[in-house]
């Protein structure tokens, strides 16, 4: 169930919680990162012949792609453990802490919208 703009502006507290990221946003990120980093790095080899600078594609893969991904897991992170805390969905055993989703519903769980409305809780414990 999608929420609508309106939701998001009259609480904005709640929406503050939830995760920004995904686990697969940030793997999207990061794979068309080192794509475009491949591509330019064989036009550059190809155009230019710089061969003798091999260490320029680490270091831009460093600089672009890793350092950001862990950035942003650990953003993930922080979201993720601070939106669980007003969760009811943290407590229910169909609930995926890695991937703040619901396994039965297969939806993304933020501390406003319950995919199953409660409907389907069990216990964890």
């Amino acid at each position: 169930m999608k929420k609508s703009l309106d939701e998001k502006k009259m609480h904005p507290e709640v929406f503050k919680k939830a995760p920004g990221f995904t686990a697969g946003s940030i793997v999207l990120s990061s794979l068309l990162k080192v794509i475009a980093i491949i591509a330019v790095t064989f036009l550059m080899t190809l155009q230019y012949n710089i061969q003798q600078f091999w260490w320029l594609p680490l270091m831009a893969l460093f600089l672009f792609v890793v350092y950001p991904i862990y950035a942003n897991y650990q953003e993930f992170e922080r979201g993720r453990k601070d939106a669980e805390k007003d969760m009811l969905c943290a407590s229910c055993r169909h609930y995926n802490p890695t991937g703040v989703t619901c396994i039965i519903f297969d939806q993304h769980v933020t501390p406003y919208s319950i995919p199953c409305e409660g409907q389907s809780w069990e216990s964890a414990s």
